[in-house]
C-alpha cells in the first residue's frame, strides 16, 4: 500500500464511472450528498493522526482508525474537494460526511487496504474518462455506461414508469423501448402484462434481478430489470434489453450495483429539485 500518485489516473472521470467499472463490488455507497457525478482523479491512503496532502478529486482510503475517530479526516477530505472517503465502518460517519459534502463509501471489514487500493485504481484505470456531466445529465451519463458494460439498451424509470433517462439507442431494439421512449413512458398494456406476471412484485426487493423473458408474439426481447431503492423505499427501475446479441456475462451483477447508484442519484436530484424550489 503507498501513496505514490498514480501518474496515469490523472484523466478527469466520476466517483460513478469507477465504482460501475468494478461491477458493482467492493464498495458501498452510504451517502452522497453532491451525487455520483464528482471528478475522480486519484486513490490515496490518510492516516487521521497525520496531516495528509489531500487533493480535489480524491479517494481517500481512512486507515488506522475507524468511527468517531475517523470525523476529523472525513471534515478535512470534505474541505480540500475529495470525491470520497472510504472506511470499513461508515453507519457513525454519514452525518460527518453529509455535512462535509463528501461521499462517504464502505469496504469489508476484513479487506486488506492494500488491496482495496488496488482494485479501486484498477477500477478507476479502465472507468472510460467521461466529462463531468450536469446535474440533469448525470442518469443519461449512468445508462450510457451500464449500456456499454452490458451490451444492452437502457432505460432507468421512477416508481410511475416515466422514463427519467436512457442508454443512445445501438443495436437492434423492439418496438416496446422505442415507444418507452418517445413517449417518456412504457404503453399501458405493456405495464400491465408486467403487472400480471408479477414482475413489480420481484422489483420491490433490493438487490434482485428480474428477468423478463423475450417474448415474439409481443414484439418483446428479453430484459433484466431490478428495483431502485434507499431508505427502505423503492424509487422505481432500472432495465436493460436484449439487442441482437446475448447480454454480456455478468449482467446481473452489474445491475445490482448499478441500481444502488442510479438510487443515489435519483435522491440527489430530488434534493437539488427540492432546494430550488425553496
Amino acid at each position: 500500500m503507498d501513496n505514490v500518485r498514480a501518474e496515469g489516473l490523472e484523466q478527469r472521470t466520476t466517483l460513478r464511472e469507477m465504482i460501475t467499472a468494478l461491477g458493482g463490488h467492493l464498495v458501498d455507497v452510504v451517502i452522497a450528498p453532491k451525487g455520483l457525478a464528482v471528478g475522480v482523479r486519484d486513490v490515496v491512503v490518510a492516516d487521521p493522526y497525520d496531516d495528509p496532502a489531500l487533493r480535489p478529486g480524491d479517494v481517500v482510503l481512512v486507515v488506522g482508525a475507524r468511527g468517531a475517530d475517523a470525523r476529523p479526516l472525513v471534515a478535512q477530505a470534505g474541505s480540500r474537494g475529495a470525491a470520497a472517503v472510504v472506511v470499513k465502518s461508515g453507519v457513525i460517519l454519514k452525518e460527518a460526511a453529509r455535512d462535509a459534502g463528501v461521499a462517504l463509501l464502505t469496504v469489508d471489514a476484513d479487506a486488506r487496504w492494500d488491496q482495496v487500493q488496488t482494485l479501486l485504481r484498477a477500477g478507476l484505470a479502465t472507468a472510460e474518462p467521461v466529462a463531468l456531466p450536469n446535474e440533469t445529465g448525470d442518469l443519461f451519463a449512468l445508462a450510457q455506461t451500464i449500456a456499454t458494460l452490458t451490451g444492452g439498451s437502457v432505460s432507468i424509470e421512477d416508481v410511475g414508469s416515466r422514463v427519467l433517462a436512457y442508454s443512445a439507442v445501438a443495436g437492434e431494439v423492439d418496438d416496446l423501448r422505442l415507444r418507452s421512449i418517445l413517449g417518456r413512458r412504457g404503453p399501458e398494456s405493456y405495464l400491465a402484462l408486467l403487472r400480471e406476471w408479477g414482475v413489480y412484485d420481484e422489483l420491490r426487493q433490493p438487490d434482485h434481478v428480474v428477468t423478463v423473458p423475450d417474448h415474439p408474439e409481443l414484439g418483446i426481447r428479453r430484459r433484466l430489470a431490478i428495483g431502485l431503492h434507499a431508505g427502505g423505499r423503492q424509487l422505481g427501475s432500472l432495465w436493460v434489453q436484449e439487442g441482437g446479441r446475448t447480454l454480456a456475462e455478468g449482467s446481473a451483477e452489474v445491475l445490482v450495483g448499478a441500481a444502488r447508484l442510479a438510487a443515489q442519484d435519483v435522491v440527489a436530484q430530488a434534493h437539488g429539485a427540492t432546494s430550488r424550489g425553496s
